[in-house]
């Protein structure tokens, strides 16, 4: 929803937009102002595009507020639109459209349709135009303009998105402070600094708007606060990565939060935990292999086996039994399972590790509901008894085909 120019650019927009399947439909034409162009002139060492950096911004805009006929359009369009969203994101970067009866209106409707409004503000010393919003997520400087303080250490960031978050009654108050991370506070009372990643930051165009829209997704999604923060934050790093504005997919995204967040240690986690897992997998069509073993050590033949299995699916799940009672095997002490877990873990290949105990093979595999089963070769007893409870387990699957490795 917005204004543009009665104008090739404004038709160029509509035509970029629909190529990505958003609705213009709320795009209302001004022929009385411009639509916003923006070019941005980029210098780089020689010709092989390397040091690439912004030298140059030249805007062509008509940035006074809205005349009152257009703004009737803008509010029949809101209106009308609110109650069919699951939330509103609000980019405010103060070139006529967002009127304080624009912002107003949206605020209040929302409200009363239960609908959480999201805004990245403009750059002003008064944003109580913004109060009853649901989050605001300012910059350090907006922020320092609002508040008069200088966001220079952790403690000036707490007294800042603290006072934001309660003068204009939000739910959140979430400051970016570029290469520190983000900030935020919650009406909870909990405040968290969220912070980045160190990356090579190649152009920070789009990084605010990034921001914006993956923290505003989240919480319509009905993520927690600092959960939804995070992924933000590792959002806006991908952007801030790349040369001007462009789409953070959400593969780069997961691939993204996996190398930030998916350590080892985070693979393993209790039957129940894993089958919840899986669903989100095979609702997405994805190939589960299955293995299975004590792993009391881990040989060269093991990694082949387990990247064998990985190579035949997309998600790669290890059952370990849990023999630790059993005391000593062969020469030395049998290890912990959640030792031999974590061993298990740490091989890229692999995507899930569960420990049983207690219960049959039988009763793992019918929960993981595996495509494709490998058994690891006879080295101990573990296999020849693997071997016979996925024998007497399969027939009760026959939804699922299994093929040997």
């Amino acid at each position: 929803m917005s204004v543009t120019g009665a104008d090739d650019e404004g038709l160029a927009l509509r035509k970029m937009l629909e190529r990505w399947d958003v609705r213009v439909d709320d795009v209302v034409e001004d022929a009385s102002r411009p639509t916003i162009v923006k070019q941005r002139l980029l210098g780089s060492v020689q010709a092989a595009m390397r040091g690439t950096q912004q030298l140059l911004r030249l805007d062509e805009e008509d940035p006074r507020p809205l005349d009152p006929h257009v703004e009737a359009l803008v509010l029949r369009s809101i209106v009308r639109q609110i109650s069919r969203a699951d939330g509103v994101l609000v980019s405010d970067i103060n070139k006529g459209l967002l009127t304080p009866n624009v912002v107003r209106v949206l605020i209040e409707h929302a409200k009363r349709q239960g609908v959480p409004v999201i805004i990245d503000p403009r750059l002003c010393e008064d944003l109580s135009i913004y109060r009853g919003a649901t989050a605001l997520t300012p910059n350090r400087y907006e922020a320092e303009r609002a508040t008069r303080l200088r966001l220079a250490h952790s403690h000036s960031w707490e007294t800042a998105s603290r006072s934001i978050q309660r003068e204009l009654d939000l739910d959140f108050c979430l400051v970016t402070l570029d290469r520190e991370g983000m900030f935020l506070c919650e009406r909870s009372g909990t405040c968290a600094h969220l912070p980045t990643k160190p990356v090579e930051v190649d152009d920070v165009t789009g990084a605010g708007d990034v921001a914006l829209s993956v923290f505003g997704l989240c919480l319509i999604a009905g993520v927690q606060g600092v959960a939804a923060g995070r992924i933000a934050n590792v959002a806006a790093g991908l952007e801030v990565g790349k040369q001007g504005a462009n789409i953070i997919s959400r593969d780069e995204l997961a691939s993204a939060l996996v190398g930030e967040d998916h350590k080892p240690e985070s693979k393993v986690m209790p039957l129940k935990d894993l089958a919840e897992q899986l669903v989100r997998h095979r609702d997405a069509g994805q190939v589960v292999s299955f293995t299975h073993g004590v792993f009391e050590a881990l040989y060269a033949e093991d990694i082949r086996m387990l990247q064998s299995a990985r190579s035949r699916g997309e998600v790669l799940v290890v059952a370990i039994a849990d023999r630790s009672d059993e005391g000593r095997r062969g020469t030395g002490v049998l290890a912990s399972a959640m030792d031999r877990a974590r061993l298990v873990a740490a091989v890229e290949a692999v995507d899930y590790v569960t420990i049983y105990q207690g219960v049959a093979l039988e009763t793992v595999v019918g929960v993981v509901e595996p495509n494709v089963i490998l058994k690891r070769p006879v080295r101990d007893s573990e296999t020849a008894d693997f071997r016979a409870d996925v024998s007497s387990s399969w027939p009760q699957l026959p939804e699922r085909q299994a093929r040997e490795g």
